[in-house]
């Protein structure tokens, strides 16, 4: 693959950042297992709460975001935000991936790599020693880039509607 450059994106790249998102959310969707009476965010809505959520960690001095370009193509994107330390683990400061994505025809050339150290170098820039992230249980395949890459799997979270009142 021809060369490829990480940059650095902040609020002025909002859009692609969540044009980034809803192809990350519809392949989430399509990977995840169904949970009984709780559907997955239509696009509008996920893209107004992923929008707010991204612009408050982009105005953070510890916020992050880049996107991978060819040329005058974007092939993916990662942003994050430090967080407070685990309340389990003694791992300082956390520096928390919180979307990563590449697009399908890109993957495997080695741009999820330039990505991750992109952000472990800014993550050593702000003090942080302990990267986290959470993956869909079910892809397989994000989980076999995340092993590889040295990450361990730690909690998993599980969701259900609430049953209904019995009284």
């Amino acid at each position: 693959m021809a060369d490829v450059t990480i940059v650095a994106a902040g609020a002025e790249r909002i859009d692609e950042l969540l044009a980034f998102w809803l192809q990350l959310h519809r392949h989430q969707g399509a990977l995840s297992v169904p949970i009984t009476g709780i559907p997955l965010r239509a696009d509008h809505d996920t893209e107004r709460l992923t929008r707010s959520l991204y612009l408050e960690w982009l105005a953070q001095p510890d916020g992050f975001a880049f996107i991978a370009e060819q040329d005058t193509r974007s092939l993916g994107y990662l942003i994050g935000v430090v967080q407070e330390p685990s309340e389990v683990w003694d791992t300082g400061r956390i520096g928390y991936i919180d979307s990563f994505f590449v697009v399908p025809e890109a993957r495997g050339a080695g741009i999820g790599r330039l990505l991750l150290e992109t952000a472990y170098d800014r993550l050593r820039q702000l003090g942080v020693e302990t990267v986290g992230l959470d993956v869909i249980a079910s892809n397989v395949a994000a989980r076999g880039f995340y092993d590889r890459a040295g990450f361990v799997p730690t909690f998993l979270q599980m969701y259900r509607r609430l049953p209904p009142d019995p009284g």
